[in-house]
């Protein structure tokens, strides 16, 4: 596989947590108790995370494990804001790319924080590309492995949508 540089490199990203209804239900069939939030749980990452398509995820040495992942759309803000309103926050929006949402589980339920769990180097793949002119809330995110495909979110089960998330970013984000 070919190895490419992100796409991008932010000063600062955001992740939500929480956001999909199936990613939800799945996290209760394995044990957890999460209930479905008023608004989605948004997070900082570290830019030390980020790694572009084809490279490898490295585990920490420390890491006890379990390492999981899952497959997200990642929306790019492409203009100086801060404030914008929800209404306006799409038309700040470049464009979409990949992302690779990779989790340590057992650091994620100990730490105080998700910082450990969720922006550990190498963490967050994204890429190959950013396209523009789709519609974020009408696409399907699958992760593929060797002869299937697994967990797909649609778009459309996002708790409060791409709108909503890109608002959050523009409102608390420092201007780029």
């Amino acid at each position: 596989m070919e190895k490419l540089p992100p796409p991008l490199i932010p000063r600062a990203f955001y992740a939500a947590g929480l956001n999909y209804r199936a990613h939800i239900d799945w996290a209760n069939s394995r044990g957890a108790s999460h209930k479905v939030p008023e608004q989605p749980d948004i997070g900082y990452r570290a830019a030390s995370a980020l790694i572009g398509s084809g490279h490898d995820i490295v585990i920490p040495a420390d890491s006890p494990g379990p390492v999981e992942y899952e497959g997200e759309l990642v929306a790019v803000i492409g203009r100086k804001a801060k404030n914008v309103s929800e209404e306006d926050a799409l038309g700040y929006v470049r464009g979409y790319t990949l992302g690779n949402d990779i989790s340590e589980r057992s650091w994620q339920k100990s730490d105080r924080t998700l910082w450990r769990a969720k922006s550990s180097d190498t963490f967050k793949p994204m890429g190959p590309r950013i396209v523009s002119g789709i519609d974020p809330m009408n696409q399907v995110i699958a992760r593929q492995r060797p002869h299937r495909v697994e967990l797909q979110h649609p778009r459309h089960d996002l708790r409060r949508g791409a709108l909503y998330l890109a608002h959050v970013a523009l409102r608390d984000a420092p201007p780029r």
